[in-house]
């Protein structure tokens, strides 16, 4: 799925993260950063790693602020454009850790993630931004 969001009228920017294989270390720097980013989001494991899953739209600066800050912290060789929201053979995917207490979440991605997390809180608990669309996306990984 592309970071690209819609209402319409104008477009936003999900933060996406993806970092292969992190340290402990790693780990623990991303989630005291997510902390301190203006997005509600996830963080999953992968396959291979975890995916970062921001919810709320952001103007471009300030999506690029963000990314440019995991970057510096959490390097990862990774455009932030496409994040793959199906799962791989033999990926299991676990919650790491979630943010929801203060930005604003957009529903249909949300409810994608709400199906497959159960234990995220329920919409009714949340605070919905307007009526933004995520585009979603065709494509191959390079590892398939």
């Amino acid at each position: 799925m592309k970071n690209q969001i819609t209402d319409g009228e104008r477009w936003k920017y999900l933060l996406f993260y993806d970092v292969d294989n992190p340290s402990p270390y790693h780990l623990e720097v991303l989630k005291i950063i997510l902390k301190t980013l203006p997005t509600s989001y996830i963080m999953i494991t992968t396959l291979h790693g975890i995916h970062v899953i921001g919810f709320t739209p952001l103007s471009s600066d300030n999506w690029g602020n963000c990314f440019e800050k995991l970057q510096r912290y959490v390097p990862s060789y990774y455009s932030g454009n496409v994040l793959r929201v199906s799962k791989k053979d033999g990926e299991v995917r676990r919650l790491i850790d979630s943010n929801f207490e203060q930005f604003p979440v957009t529903l249909n991605l949300y409810g994608i993630y709400y199906e497959r997390f159960p234990e995220l809180p329920s919409v009714f608990d949340l605070n919905i931004v307007g009526n933004y669309r995520t585009p979603f996306e065709v494509y191959r990984s390079l590892n398939e």
